[in-house]
């Protein structure tokens, strides 16, 4: 599976000044040219001649099919032309509005066409298929996947011998101010599948599922790629509608090389005791009334995927005075799933003992990734080493439409333009 330490210079290369240049001219060109209201008719009706074509396309393709002798790459270009036409509409006129819901939800349905005639377009990636994606995901999600932490969906195309994965999209559930959101935290497409709108049945897949879902509140964007990337991120989503920003992240990236006195830490952590001294029977009850809510109440989970040296508490099973939940991630970094107290000296001590133990278990140049939840904590981690890093995230919330538009509304709009002939090229339909 993909290494971490590449994200950057890698895994994700950052995008050449020749790339942004070509993203910016591509998407202002497309933006400017939906400014007035008539150059979006224009491209609305444009898209349903296409369509038409597209769908006569692949009615001539059907009437020769064989399910024993298929053309998969033909096949794929045609459906893939008709889920991109599909998705422009969904997205011109919101993907929340009415028309926007029932684009994606023809979409969905040409999806499943294709993949009950041809074989598999997008797919639920979960720990029975992940090393399947492992050259689209890094090894830290793919854990997070197996742990059900994450969830993503994968994208499959015709390879020179076969169909394989090529780009993968991982979002997880959060909770935050009673809401549930659901995060996309990673999207990548393999080079050899660039511009072939991979990268946009994915979010329209996402987008499909949030809809779908009456748990869950809202829909965003948090991804922690660096500065590079924001400008093709945030004109790739503002596409979908989402409205963007940048952020530094809430969590300290600290060398364990770089810490000044793990030894030192031993009086700060005082009274605090690993998890693995906790009977493994009340932990579910602690994390309880810890106030606990996410993936790790699985039994399973806090058994497995738990590091039991790292992991702490302060207190007992009759009167939790805090508890620290830590995970060693594949890539070597060791990240904290879960702290909590009330008392702020608690939060301090059980991050003392938890550094002061990784520094015994784990290499120097392993990283520790823990959450700066006030600014007590804050000023204990500033003096914790001789230089922290913080990532930087590029961050965009799905927006609401301003006012709905249904059915009706788009046809009267088209009706209002004119019934003038769209000439366009479809030659495109003869080589595919």
């Amino acid at each position: 599976m993909a290494g971490n330490e590449s994200i950057l210079t890698g895994f994700i290369k950052p995008p050449s000044p020749d790339d942004v240049a070509n993203v910016e001219k591509r998407q202002r060109e497309r933006l400017m040219g939906e400014l007035s209201m008539t150059s979006l008719i224009e491209a609305e009706k444009a898209d349903k001649v296409l369509l038409g074509f597209t769908n006569d396309h692949i009615e001539k393709l059907m009437s020769g099919y064989d399910p024993n002798d298929i053309n998969r790459a033909s096949f794929e270009v045609a459906y893939s032309m008709k889920l991109q036409l599909l998705f422009n509409m969904a997205r011109r006129f919101h993907p929340l509005s009415t028309f926007g819901k029932n684009r994606l939800s023809e979409a969905k349905a040409t999806r499943e066409e294709f993949e009950k005639n041809i074989g598999p377009y997008t797919i639920r990636v979960d720990a029975g298929n992940v090393e399947r994606f492992g050259t689209v995901i890094i090894s830290d999600l793919c854990d997070e996947i197996v742990a059900k932490k994450s969830y993503a969906i994968g994208a499959i195309r015709s390879g020179e011998d076969a169909a394989v994965a090529a780009g993968a999209l991982v979002y997880d559930i959060v909770t935050s101010g009673g809401k549930l959101t659901m995060r996309i935290k990673w999207l990548y497409v393999d080079e050899a599948f660039r511009g072939r709108g991979v990268a946009h049945s994915l979010v329209a897949e996402a987008v499909k599922t949030y809809i779908d879902s009456d748990a869950i509140d809202d829909m965003t964007v948090d991804m922690s790629l660096g500065k590079d990337w924001l400008m093709i991120l945030g004109y790739f989503f503002n596409f979908w509608r989402f409205e963007f920003g940048t952020s530094i992240s809430c969590e300290a990236d600290i060398r364990i090389g770089d810490i000044r006195d793990p030894g030192g830490l031993m009086s700060r952590a005082e009274g605090v005791r690993a998890l693995s001294d906790l009977d493994t029977s009340v932990i579910g009850d602690y994390l309880n009334k810890m106030g606990y809510t996410g993936f790790l109440t699985d039994e399973r989970l806090w058994r497995e995927y738990t590091d039991k040296k790292l992991s702490c508490f302060v207190g007992d099973a009759n009167a939790p005075g805090g508890m620290l939940l830590a995970h060693r991630l594949p890539s070597g970094r060791v990240t904290v799933e879960f702290i909590n107290s009330d008392d702020p000296d608690a939060l301090i001590s059980m991050i003392s003992h938890f550094v002061m133990t990784a520094a015994k278990e784990c290499d120097d140049d392993s990283k520790l990734i823990i959450p700066v939840c006030n600014k007590e904590v804050s000023g204990f981690i500033d003096g914790l080493a001789t230089k922290q890093g913080g990532m930087f995230l590029v961050n965009g919330m799905l927006t609401k439409p301003i006012s709905d538009m249904d059915e009706d509304d788009v046809d009267r709009m088209l009706s209002a333009a004119g019934d003038e002939n769209i000439k366009m090229d479809t030659s495109i339909f003869e080589t595919i």
